[in-house]
């Protein structure tokens, strides 16, 4: 199956993945099965945000999901690499706690991106 594009259509893919008709879904949001059929063929694409959130809520959605934010995943960091970072700055915490906690040489920089997957995340931009 195509990913939804629009609200709209990602409404109407919701509402039909919990297996709900228009009726069911309008009473559970509270509007009229004609305005479920407006939102979902897109003629009207202003919906409040308190009834985006009975949507998302009612067809077991996240928001982003019924809005269709699509998350990079390379941005996500896993366990691993959190571990990693945490491992590398309470290091370089050692070095300053009694110095100025808002410095970081040159040096310390260095090891934090050598010594961690920032490198990947940031590449050439620190020299």
């Amino acid at each position: 199956m195509d990913v939804p594009t629009s609200v709209g259509s990602r409404i109407k893919f919701l509402r039909e993945r919990k297996r709900m008709n228009k009726a069911q879904l309008a009473r559970a949001v509270g509007v009229s099965d004609v305005a479920v059929n407006y939102w979902e063929r897109g003629h009207i694409k202003q919906i409040g945000h308190h009834r985006l959130t009975l949507l998302a809520s009612t067809l077991g959605a996240t928001m982003d999901e019924l809005l269709g934010v699509v998350t990079n995943p390379q941005q996500d960091v896993s366990e691993d690499v959190q571990a990693q970072l945490n491992e590398v700055l309470n290091k370089v915490a050692e070095r300053y706690s009694e110095q100025d906690p808002l410095y970081l040489s040159e040096e310390d920089l260095a090891l934090l991106v050598e010594n961690t997957p920032l490198k990947a995340l940031i590449g050439s931009t620190v020299g």
